[in-house]
């Protein structure tokens, strides 16, 4: 799952703050959802989507069972994670050059 930020001192923060609410509307939410996969992370959301798109198609690789959540891990942040971001943005620069 990911997540909205606004930063601070950002021009338009009542913009972005009546987005993020919009988005989370489960009408909204559930519809973004069947398009792109983003799982805003609301309540109930598989209630919600019987109720609003009970018609979802591939909601397995939107949302896992507790078989494959058990296989999960946290990741440790360390200051290899960095070059290993290096690494790959310099990959992605040269295949794309």
């Amino acid at each position: 799952m990911d997540n909205y930020c606004i930063a601070a001192g950002a021009p338009n923060a009542e913009a972005a703050n009546a987005w993020i609410n919009w988005d989370l509307i489960p009408e909204i939410s559930i519809k973004d959802l069947s398009y792109h996969g983003y799982h805003t992370g609301m309540k109930n959301m598989s209630t919600l989507i019987s109720e609003v798109a009970p018609d979802l198609t591939r909601g397995d690789m939107i949302f896992f069972g507790d078989e494959q959540v058990a296989t999960m891990r946290t990741q440790v942040i360390t200051p290899a994670l960095d070059r290993l971001i290096d690494i790959l943005n310099k990959s992605k620069a040269k295949a794309g050059g």
